[in-house]
């Protein structure tokens, strides 16, 4: 008797064990009747992926989604823009999230993205665009039929996603600092329908600080290229 009181005993601790395990898990089940449980790590691009010990991560197409409860609070963004962070729970089709401020009530279908709570909208960031600055100094030496001693200022400034670049080199004389060559140019930069091919179209700026007589300071050119990159 007592034997059997230890196993009974043991069989129920298992089963607490198990289902405190599921009570911490995500889940997310399907219209077929799969029920998959672990995190969810977002919901992205009409996808809802899930990290599982047993599996790995798994992808499951959002179309296909019946259900999803989570046992923390995540970020969610509805078709509409409207976000809210909490803790997702619904049956058959219906979605609540219950945050801070409230609970909204919605669908699987109107979810347009999840992530992790308090994280910033992956959209803003793929969508933000921020300058990158290279700045170069240069000094140069020539010898042989002519001696020279040079210096060359370069700054550069590129603007992510169809870039925007500006680029000022400043070539000044040692012997006479007032006397002195900058050119610039500035382009637009967009990418054609083959990721290799890009268009340019900008303008670009030769001054000279002391022309020859009778020579404008300032030459004003503007082009339109065709760009091929490969590796």
């Amino acid at each position: 008797m007592k034997q059997n009181s230890r196993i009974r005993a043991s069989i129920a601790l298992v089963a607490v064990a198990l289902a405190t395990a599921q009570l911490s898990a995500d889940v997310v089940e399907t219209k077929n009747g799969a029920r998959i449980v672990g995190k969810v790590t977002k919901i992205d691009g009409g996808s809802v992926f899930v990290s599982t010990d047993y599996a790995g991560a798994i992808t499951i197409k959002q179309s296909e989604v019946a259900a999803i409860n989570t046992d923390a609070p995540v970020a969610v963004r509805l078709a509409n823009g409207t976000r809210i962070d909490g803790k997702v729970s619904g049956a058959a089709g219906s979605l609540q999230v219950a945050g801070a401020d409230g609970t909204i009530s919605t669908s699987v279908d109107k979810v347009a993205a999840s992530w992790a709570a308090g994280g910033r909208d992956p959209q803003i960031t793929a969508l933000e665009r921020g300058w990158v600055y290279e700045a170069a100094v240069d000094v140069t030496g020539k010898s042989g039929n002519k001696s020279q001693l040079g210096t060359t200022a370069n700054l550069r400034a590129t603007l992510a996603g169809a870039k925007v670049v500006n680029s000022l080199t400043v070539v000044p004389s040692f012997n006479e600092f007032s006397n002195y060559r900058a050119t610039h140019a500035s382009y637009f930069e967009m990418p054609l329908a083959s990721p290799a091919w890009k268009l340019r179209v900008g303008l670009a700026n030769d001054y000279n600080s002391l022309p020859p007589k009778e020579v404008e300071k300032m030459d004003t050119s503007y082009f339109t290229r065709l760009v091929l990159n490969w590796k």
